[in-house]
């Protein structure tokens, strides 16, 4: 309410409602996000994913791959590419060097979850010395 065009808090926002399931009210939240803060596009395909609405989630993640490779948009790729299921896609872009900062939040942040079950993912927190 204080700042309603915070991208942030609306990326916040937008994975709480997610996680409670209401996929609309993440969408518009999300839509909303990248309207002031583009760079968190990736967030919004991971919500599309997570939604069903795979067409618009694999659109985004097309216009991401076009980018030259950095530390941010490999983590970006993580994300959009877990959400989707292309779970080779989304460790390949794990081994990214330099690392994003946020890499180590990974094990922790919901939208990782489909990488979880993997065997690679407890080398991925072994590499980071994390706990599994």
């Amino acid at each position: 309410e204080l700042n309603p065009d915070y991208g942030t808090g609306l990326l916040i926002l937008g994975y709480a409602y997610l996680e409670m399931g209401m996929h609309e009210e993440a969408i518009a939240t999300h839509e909303k996000m990248v309207a002031v803060a583009p760079w968190w596009s990736y967030a919004l395909g991971a919500t599309y994913a997570r939604a069903g609405n795979i067409s618009s989630a694999e659109k985004i993640l097309t216009e991401l791959e076009k980018a030259d490779p950095t530390p941010w948009g490999a983590f970006t790729l993580i994300s959009l590419n877990a959400a989707l299921g292309n779970l080779d896609e989304a460790f390949r872009w794990l081994d990214y060097e330099q690392p994003h900062a946020w890499i180590p939040f990974v094990a922790v942040m919901t939208e990782f979850k489909p990488l979880r079950g993997d065997p690679r993912f407890k080398d991925f927190l072994e590499r980071l010395n994390l706990p599994g």
